[in-house]
């Protein structure tokens, strides 16, 4: 017999991938449980902890969940919680969040429906809500999701038809950041799409920050994520699908095509006309950017180039380090 609220066959798996964020966690859990009903949809929910040391395993016990933990190591991201939990969940959608989001009402009978009117949908993501800094007590969508439509873009809430993510290859264990853009490249190489719905889907806990201070948490030295990009450019260009990531990800290499041309324009031509080409150059990355970008954002952007070329020294070598143990739990 299948203990309360979890199911042997589930037709959705739900994962969550956390590190230390045991209060969090708990909510996040408990909102799945509360917006998904087992009646209904038989479903199992996968809690994959990334080595948590705050107490979150002994404070999932009891729930009607899977604990699987992962050991302490260098590679440890939200990417690799992410492939751990589709290893080992059996149901025909999976549903991920992060463990800093709770689930909201609706958001899981509506794309389940969308499912079965859009065969040619991978998955399906809806709006994620967080406090907007700019306005104290407002939310806002971090998607900017306003109607039906392909998605450019998803985040690290999302629910895909598992036939789908696994003939994509699934997530990819070994990149740190940035990886749902590798993920869409192999899925839109393999003609299939992301559909957005505008329904919320989850809250996102995030502590309040502006784009740009996000962007610049991302390119602080020392930090794991600013690899992210090298190590999906070298994973893509191993899997064969590096165009298909570049298009995914063109704005950034538009970036670095308008700055490695305009170094060659100062190294080639002469004065002054290699400033001519230089300024038309940004002006155009700025251009095309537009007006969401500030001075600090394009700024930091020049930074996330440098390291996007030393990422390509440094995640060679991570690429060869093998996966951490794997624990679960009932």
């Amino acid at each position: 017999m299948d203990a309360p609220g979890v199911s042997s066959h589930p037709r959705l798996s739900v994962i969550v991938i956390c590190r230390n964020q045991r209060e969090l966690v708990l909510a996040c859990v408990r909102s799945v449980l509360r917006e998904t009903s087992p009646q209904a949809e038989p479903r199992e929910i996968i809690v994959v902890d990334s080595a948590s040391t705050d107490g979150t395993r002994e404070a999932l016990a009891g729930m009607p969940i899977r604990w699987v933990g992962i050991d302490e190591s260098p590679l440890l991201c939200a990417s690799l919680g992410r492939w751990v939990g589709t290893e080992r969940s059996a149901g025909e959608y999976l549903l991920f969040l992060d463990g800093d989001m709770e689930l909201l009402e609706g958001f899981v009978p509506a794309a389940l429906a969308a499912f079965e009117r859009m065969p040619g949908a991978a998955g399906i993501v809806g709006q994620v809500l967080e406090k907007d800094p700019s306005s104290p007590g407002t939310w806002r969508d971090i998607y900017r999701i306003e109607e039906d439509a392909v998605a450019a873009r998803f985040g690290g809430a999302c629910l895909f038809r598992r036939s789908s993510l696994l003939a994509a290859g699934g997530f990819d264990p070994y990149i740190f950041n940035r990886e749902e853009n590798e993920l869409y490249s192999r899925i839109r190489k393999g003609g299939e799409s992301v559909w957005q719905l505008p329904v919320p889907m989850a809250v996102h806990h995030d502590p309040p920050a502006s784009a740009s201070e996000k962007v610049f948490r991302e390119v602080l030295p020392g930090r794991k994520k600013p690899l992210g990009r090298a190590q999906a450019f070298l994973r893509s260009l191993r899997k064969g699908n590096l165009l298909s990531y570049i298009r995914q990800e063109w704005m950034f290499f538009y970036s670095l095509f308008t700055d490695m041309s305009s170094a060659a324009a100062l190294l080639i031509l002469p004065y002054p006309a290699d400033w001519m080409v230089t300024g038309a150059l940004q002006a155009g990355s700025l251009a095309v950017h537009g007006s969401a970008w500030s001075f600090r954002q394009y700024v930091l952007n020049k930074l996330a180039l440098f390291q996007f070329f030393a990422g390509l020294f440094m995640a060679r070598a991570l690429l060869r380090r093998p996966l951490p143990a794997i624990e679960e739990s009932t």
